[in-house]
């Protein structure tokens, strides 16, 4: 058999059961790896999982390099990111019911460069995010270092697992980054986001930059010309098809 050591962390005094036990939060034995949190995949196996480039064009123009020549510059260009980090795995407990949690933190933020570079928007959220669809987790203020205190905001999630706790903090700091997108937007600024926008309720300067590519949407004979792109230059626009029901 297998031992396992949880450390009990918190002890609520609200609703307390007849055993006189109430809430509690035991931390998992186990380290939290930073790394772990980019495993976590949205996407399944099988047919689902199709998704490859469209032949129709979306340019009226050969396929081949493309230099752009923009008439106008943007006043202002801001590039948007997230970093986030789960502090702490756990347990909850509350008579005979058990859930997953995390203590997790990010950050979101922008670096706008105009005649100056400075950082707007800036936010850091410290979240209890509580699995199994727990009712109204409360917010925990966890003693750090001597005198220190650090307060976690309480979420409730339909997650059953760690991996899907991490999932549910990605969309926590992908939202986050929205609202940076979104309070940058307007006509005359350029704003380069990490990630996709299917976050974004609304914009209108608004780019999402993928950085990592995790599969080659286009055929092999389009694909070439990946091999002939100088700096600055780029493909031409292509429209990507994909067989899961929430990408269309």
């Amino acid at each position: 058999s297998t031992l396992f050591p949880y450390t009990t962390l918190f002890r609520s005094q609200q609703g307390q059961e007849e055993e006189g036990f109430g809430m509690r939060i035991t931390l998992d034995p186990w380290g939290s790896d930073y790394t772990s949190q980019f495993t976590v995949s949205p996407e399944g196996e099988g047919n689902d999982n199709f998704a490859q480039a469209l032949e129709e064009p979306i340019e009226d123009r050969p396929w081949a390099p493309i230099r752009p020549c923009p008439t106008t510059l943007p006043q202002a260009t801001a590039v948007i990111d997230g970093v986030m980090r789960t502090d702490a795995s756990a347990i909850i407990m509350d008579g005979n019911r058990r859930a997953l949690a995390l203590f997790s933190s990010y950050a979101a933020g922008a670096v706008v460069m105009n005649s100056q570079v400075h950082i707007a928007h800036d936010h850091v959220q410290r979240l209890f995010l509580a699995g199994g669809n727990w009712s109204e987790p409360e917010d925990l203020t966890i003693t750090a270092g001597t005198g220190g205190a650090v307060c976690y905001q309480g979420v409730s999630c339909k997650a059953d697992s760690y991996e899907h706790l991490r999932a549910a903090l990605i969309n926590e700091m992908r939202q986050a980054e929205a609202r940076v997108a979104e309070a940058l937007s307007v006509e005359e600024n350029l704003v380069l986001t990490d990630g996709n926008l299917t976050s974004l309720r609304k914009s209108s300067s608004v780019v999402g930059v993928i950085k990592t590519i995790h599969r080659m949407y286009l055929a092999p004979p389009k694909a070439v010309i990946l091999e002939h792109l100088q700096p600055g230059e780029r493909t031409p626009l292509f429209q990507v098809v994909s067989g899961r029901k929430n990408d269309g």
